[in-house]
């Protein structure tokens, strides 16, 4: 009885560093996602003219992006916006885009007016 104890100790022990590993892992993937600026793809010749509307929200703007290729995750764009100076200040216009741009690069330019066309 107290070799099964054992076992299930064991087994429990390594369920839950599995659990924390998971957890560990999946942050540090998210975190250097929405914070190493990575583009999500390397087109250069690759362009897309994106329109923001006025009243148009963050979270609008971030599915736009992820629809159209230019990031790899929608929740990282939100996360990385939220903790910059770029939050709230998207601003309506038409912006050009491209997937070599990382999450501060596009969010600088759907910030500034002078990037209108």
């Amino acid at each position: 009885m107290k070799i099964l104890k054992r076992i299930l100790i064991c087994f429990f022990n390594l369920c839950i560093a599995a659990g924390l590993g998971s957890v560990f892992f999946f942050s540090y993937q998210f975190g250097y996602g929405a914070f190493a600026n990575q583009p999500a793809g390397n087109n250069e010749n690759y362009k897309i003219d994106m329109v923001i509307q006025e009243g148009e929200t963050q979270e609008e703007v971030a599915n736009q992006l992820y629809t159209m290729n230019m990031i790899d995750n929608p929740k990282q764009f939100l996360f990385r916006a939220k903790f910059s100076e770029y939050n709230g200040k998207l601003k309506p216009g038409t912006y050009e885009v491209s997937p070599v741009m990382g999450i501060d690069d596009i969010l600088k330019r759907l910030t500034q007016m002078e990037d209108v066309k």
